[in-house]
């Protein structure tokens, strides 16, 4: 689990990068799914093994535990996860400034 620290209206980019392809992967904002919205893009790429959770402008209530979630072959929920925490502080007067987390998923 890494911890990353946000400014107020920076953008938080967060990679997930698997050593063989899942069958699905979900993001979960604690225990409920990430839904995608005019500031949350979630992208997959199943050739490059890779998924990434964009969330521009951050704001304090964006505060939480995310993950990165896979499924095995058989479809049932995998044991294995990456997650990390963001907390959101004070403001930013350049909101065109970004985070970057790199995790991975074994």
């Amino acid at each position: 689990m890494t911890d990353d620290l946000l400014m107020s209206g920076e953008t938080m980019k967060v990679e997930c990068y698997f050593k063989e392809k899942p069958p699905s992967v979900d993001w979960y904002r604690g225990a409920i799914p990430v839904k995608t919205d005019p500031r949350v893009t979630i992208t997959y790429d199943e050739a490059k093994l890779y998924s990434c959770m964009e969330m521009k402008k951050c704001k304090i209530t964006d505060e939480a535990k995310y993950r990165c979630q896979v499924e095995d072959a058989e479809g049932e929920e995998a044991l294995e996860f990456a997650g990390f925490s963001v907390f959101v502080k004070g403001t930013v007067s350049n909101t065109a400034l970004s985070k970057l987390v790199s995790i991975f998923i074994s």
